[in-house]
């Protein structure tokens, strides 16, 4: 199982928990991925596509994001399209190219990619 997680400025990786083993107290990173200049609110993964997952910020950025691509500083697709900073994201299950995002003045963006 890959697990994705959040710190700071930027997604600290994946995280390859089946490489654990008992004797182990910590496990690397597989990946860090640098691209927000403000605290990442939100990260999901996208339920059609295994190798893709976004995140948002308080940057007012959605970044798409493919783990395949050897380029960890620069998103697949970087979308600036708020005015308040993005708390959370959720991708559509039924369509690949939609997705919501919950802003900071409670309102609620349906984005087509």
């Amino acid at each position: 199982a890959v697990v994705s997680t959040q710190s700071g400025h930027y997604v600290r990786g994946l995280w390859d928990v089946e490489a654990a083993t008992k004797e182990a107290r910590s496990i690397e990173a597989k990946s860090i991925f640098r691209a927000h200049t403000a605290v990442i609110e939100d990260v999901a993964w996208n339920p059609l596509h295994p190798t893709t997952f976004g995140s948002v910020a308080d940057d007012k950025k959605l970044m798409i994001w493919d783990t395949r691509e050897s380029v960890q500083t620069k998103p697949v697709h970087s979308i600036e399209a708020h005015s308040k900073e993005v708390n959370c994201l959720s991708f559509n299950p039924y369509s690949e190219y939609i997705l919501a995002t919950g802003l900071a003045d409670k309102t609620v963006d349906l984005l087509e990619l």
